[in-house]
């Protein structure tokens, strides 16, 4: 079989990460895949060249105009049909919007259309609306964005089906301590506290960066710690570079922008932060407990949802900067506790969120009763 997994950025974040992820377990399995991106170049296309896995980037942007949406939209259609795929895997709104309206016409046995958030980039009504009507089933990795999709896209219940993200579990013995701090020119004795976000308005980076200041205000060795923020450096980004300025503090975060040495980061770093505002249910939490970190994340439902309120340290108000710092620095002072919170973390992944399952139920949504 031919998949198509259709993306809108080639940047690597959280829904790039696993429809990757998706794409190697579907390669293993002897099938073919291609993915397709319709914004923004990135890191994608250099891992799915290691991958072996053929990535084409087809820039698409909505027009003023109807006529020329139509126009574009006819466009991409014509481009699709030329790779022949026998099913189109899609994430991100505006993939799920374009593919849900082209795919019976491409060839396409079948089309999913995946939710990973609460209705970020929607476009015009008459285009989801078609979209909608023609798109057979639906895939989303939370409970609180299935309802979202329910009462706000009107989508029905039965036919979305819900999968929760699969990460990969790594044998520890081969991950070498120290090698991220060290290709990236950081003291190996300095302790990592990370968020793995690209920095755009729907994370909320500016509450981790405030509660930074109070941890380094409070903490009794601050020249030991180092916040380092993973991701691309979007629209958010002026404004939490501008606090830092502004306080002084610069020097003790470490923002590298995207990056694919994800695994090597999680290792080296203590504690996993995740100050958000909007998820599905993140991956930048469920690799770090793969990984057997303690996290301090924002109560909103899709970090609930990972399961870390098992601890109540785990749990931060939105917006409560003081509330995420204190969290943090009980990580900090306490490790053996922050330890033994990080293995049910691991437990919890081991049991609710492997890979095998994520691409059977996926490969049972496109096609029941499949090889």
């Amino acid at each position: 079989m031919h998949y198509l997994i259709a993306l809108n950025w080639l940047t690597l974040g959280g829904a790039e990460r696993q429809a990757l992820l998706l794409s190697s377990e579907l390669r293993k399995r002897g099938h073919r895949v291609t993915v397709v991106g319709l914004s923004t170049p990135g890191v994608v296309q250099d891992m799915c060249r290691d991958m072996g896995i053929p990535c084409h980037y087809f820039p698409f942007e909505f027009a003023p105009s109807i006529t020329q949406k139509l126009r574009d939209i006819w466009n991409l259609y014509r481009t699709i049909s030329a790779l022949k795929p026998d099913y189109i895997i899609s994430y991100d709104m505006v993939p799920n919007l374009l593919y849900g309206i082209i795919w019976r016409f491409t060839g396409a046995r079948n089309f999913v259309w995946q939710q990973r958030d609460e209705g970020r980039t929607r476009r015009a009504r008459i285009l989801e609306r078609t979209a909608l009507a023609l798109t057979p089933r639906f895939i989303s990795n939370s409970e609180h964005a299935v309802d979202w999709m329910v009462s706000t896209l009107g989508v029905k219940r039965s036919l979305v089906t819900v999968i929760r993200n699969g990460i990969q579990l790594h044998d520890e013995s081969t991950l070498q301590t120290g090698r991220w701090k060290h290709r990236h020119g950081l003291d190996p004795s300095v302790r990592l506290v990370t968020m793995i976000a690209n920095i755009h308005f729907q994370k909320d980076h500016k509450t981790l960066v405030r509660a930074w200041k109070h941890i380094l205000d409070t903490y009794a060795n601050p020249e030991q710690l180092k916040l380092v923020l993973a991701g691309n450096h979007q629209a958010a980004w002026p404004e939490i570079e501008a606090y830092l300025t502004s306080e002084g503090i610069s020097d003790t975060v470490y923002a590298p922008g995207g990056i694919a040495d994800v695994t090597d980061l999680l290792h080296d770093t203590e504690i996993i932060a995740f100050s958000s505002l909007s998820e599905g249910v993140p991956n930048g939490i469920l690799e770090g407990m793969a990984h057997r970190r303690p996290v301090v994340g924002t109560a909103i439902p899709g970090i609930i949802e990972t399961g870390i309120p098992h601890h109540p340290r785990q749990i931060s108000a939105p917006h409560n900067a003081h509330e995420m710092a204190e969290n943090i620095l009980w990580m900090l002072v306490h490790p053996q506790e922050a330890v033994e919170i990080g293995r049910t973390n691991r437990h919890i992944i081991e049991t609710r969120f492997t890979v095998d399952r994520m691409v059977e139920q996926t490969l049972e949504t496109l096609h029941p009763h499949h090889p």
